[in-house]
């Protein structure tokens, strides 16, 4: 079986969540708190490779999502640019998401 590949874009009031599988996305949704997500990627669930756009906030979902058999993936924030992070014009958490999942 092959990993899943998941990334959340972390805001201030809300998560995004976008899930890729071979290149088509799979499943979005925005929730409140990191815990709202344990159904999709708590420990009753496949381990999925979870990509987060690092910054203060990161290393607290990190650990959350370590402890449920996650790997992440830390995306330095100063190089997201380069990965088509912002690129289409707007900030829009759910597009930055999935340009995440899918680098």
């Amino acid at each position: 079986m092959t990993m899943r590949i998941v990334a959340l874009d972390l805001g201030a009031k809300k998560t995004c969540y976008c899930e890729v599988s071979q290149g088509q996305v799979v499943q979005r949704l925005t929730v409140s708190e990191v815990t709202s997500l344990q159904p999709l990627l708590g420990p009753e669930q496949p381990a999925a490779k979870v990509a987060i756009e690092a910054c203060r906030e990161a290393w607290f979902v990190r650990d959350v999502l370590l402890q449920w058999g996650n790997e992440v993936v830390l995306v330095d924030a100063t190089r997201s640019r380069q990965l088509g992070i912002g690129q289409h014009g707007r900030k829009t958490d759910r597009i930055d998401a999935e340009t995440l999942a899918r680098a």
